[in-house]
């Protein structure tokens, strides 16, 4: 089940990883912000510069998370240590969590907030996960 709960939690990598690698290591003591129900799962954006990959994090250990790589298009790719980790919305997230309130799961809950594709796409959504303003974005 995609869990919301950990949206806008931000790290780092502890150590570099390539494009074939399925375990992100986050700094020591990490993990533990970033953990969920053993059967849910979050999305999740590598950046380094201009850079970027999704991934679905499927089991989190420790500082250790399991991910599938390669979310919504994006090809696996290589990223040095130190590189952002952001639990935000991309597009198979967005896609599932209307797919959940769509099923009359009413567990579904976020924050109210603007969910920035790129600069020029954005979402804003209600506590109820309403999308009630697309584009047009003073944070970007």
């Amino acid at each position: 089940m995609l869990n919301t709960s950990v949206h806008g939690l931000r790290s780092e990598l502890a150590k570099a990883i390539y494009k074939t690698d399925k375990i992100l290591q986050l700094p020591v003591g990490e993990g533990v912000r970033f953990k969920i129900p053993k059967t849910d799962h979050f999305y999740m954006t590598i950046r380094n510069g201009s850079h970027r990959e999704y991934v679905k994090v499927v089991d989190v250990k420790g500082d250790v998370l399991s991910v599938e790589r390669g979310e919504d298009g994006t090809t696996p790719g290589n990223f040095p240590k130190g590189s952002c980790l952001e639990v935000d919305w991309n597009p198979s997230q967005l896609c599932e969590f209307v797919r959940t309130c769509l099923n009359g799961d009413n567990q579904a809950k976020i924050t109210p907030q603007t969910i920035c594709f790129t600069c020029d796409t954005c979402v804003e959504v209600d506590e109820g996960g309403h999308i009630i303003n697309v584009n047009g974005s003073e944070k970007c």
